[in-house]
C-alpha cells in the first residue's frame, strides 16, 4: 500500500519536474544522480524521489540511471550529505558543487509548487 501511495504522489507531482525546467534550473542526468544521492543522504525521500524521476518514469534505454557511473555519483552525493551532517572537515570544491546543485533543484521544485498552487501573499 505504501508503494502505491508513493507512486500516486509522484505521478501527481512529476509534472512539477518538467515545469521547473527553466534556463536557470536545467540539470544533466549526472547532476540528477548526485542530487538524488545528496537528498537520500539527508533521508529526504521526497526530493530524492523527484531527482530520480527520469529513472522511475521515463524510458532509460541506455541503462545510465541503473549503471555504475550513476551509482558512483549517487554514492558521492550521499557521502557529501553525510559530511555535512557530521560537520567533519571542509567541503571540497566538488562537494560544494553538489550542495549548490541540490539547493538549486530544491528551489526550482519549491517555486514550481508555489506557482502551480497559485498561493499569493497579501502585502498588508
Amino acid at each position: 500500500m505504501k508503494i502505491f501511495v508513493t507512486i500516486i504522489i509522484l505521478l501527481i507531482i512529476s509534472p512539477l519536474v518538467a515545469f521547473a525546467e527553466t534556463e536557470s534550473s536545467r540539470f544533466t542526468k549526472y547532476d540528477l544522480c548526485e542530487i538524488e544521492g545528496y537528498f537520500s543522504g539527508f533521508d529526504n525521500s521526497f526530493m530524492a524521489g523527484l531527482a530520480s524521476y527520469p529513472n522511475r518514469f521515463r524510458a532509460d534505454d541506455s541503462g545510465f540511471f541503473s549503471g555504475s557511473q550513476c551509482q558512483g555519483l549517487r554514492k558521492f552525493g550521499i557521502e557529501t550529505a553525510n559530511k555535512l551532517k557530521t560537520g567533519v572537515g571542509n567541503l571540497t570544491q566538488n562537494e560544494y558543487a553538489v550542495m549548490k546543485k541540490a539547493g538549486r533543484f530544491e528551489s526550482a521544485i519549491e517555486k514550481s509548487i508555489i506557482k502551480l498552487s497559485k498561493i499569493s501573499i497579501d502585502k498588508n
